[in-house]
């Protein structure tokens, strides 16, 4: 708190580095779950602008136009990946919550991850996920086998809301017998049961 109060201008700005990461990077989704919307799944997204059911001067829908979703992708490039890979490489990350969209989708998921390991610091940097565990074989890697098994402390809360028909209903993407191997998997790697829990949507 000393170091913040001392680093900290009376506008707000710091130079102190950033060591806990919640970058929701973009809304690339494979789902559309019931629950959900086009802010945090491309899936929707697609699915309002292929039926036409979005209204571009509405606020919570201005961020689909195509002038801003460019501005937006724009900043993401120039600014939130420069920041977040320097932090990376100045192993000044203590802590990255990989929540989306579908983290387990994005590229800079797993290059990052990797790049943690490369760089031997693993050991530091506790690491989150909200994950519809659909996918955890990615750019040639296994979320367990190759990344989370090297680390210390991580969890993730896996998005379920119902066991076969019922989830698949919810979850619309979901396949319900690949989401429990997936599951399965995961539960080799656990040391308790708190790194590996469902999380329902109520």
């Amino acid at each position: 708190i000393d170091e913040a109060y001392a680093k900290t201008t009376d506008s707000g700005h710091t130079e102190m580095p950033v060591v806990s990461w919640d970058y929701r990077f973009n809304n690339l989704c494979n789902f559309k779950c019931r629950m959900c919307g086009d802010m945090l799944s491309s899936s929707w997204e697609a699915e309002e602008k292929n039926h036409n059911n979005w209204d571009p001067n509405k606020p919570s829908q201005m961020w689909m136009r195509d002038d801003i979703k460019a501005e937006i992708e724009k900043f993401h490039d120039q600014h939130v990946v420069k920041e977040f890979t320097q932090g990376i490489e100045a192993k000044t990350v203590k802590e990255i919550y990989w929540c989306g969209g579908e983290p387990l989708m994005w590229k800079i998921h797993w290059e990052s991850m990797k790049r943690i390991l490369d760089l031997g610091y693993q050991d530091q940097v506790m690491v989150r996920y909200n994950s519809n565990m659909s996918r955890i074989n990615y750019f040639g890697m296994n979320l367990f086998d190759d990344i989370l098994s090297k680390f210390k402390n991580w969890n993730i809360l896996a998005s379920i809301d119902g066991a076969g028909e019922v989830g698949e209903y919810v979850r619309t993407g979901l396949k319900w017998n690949e989401w429990f191997d997936n599951m399965k998997h995961g539960r080799k790697f656990i040391s308790n049961r708190k790194q590996l829990r469902m999380d329902l949507t109520m």
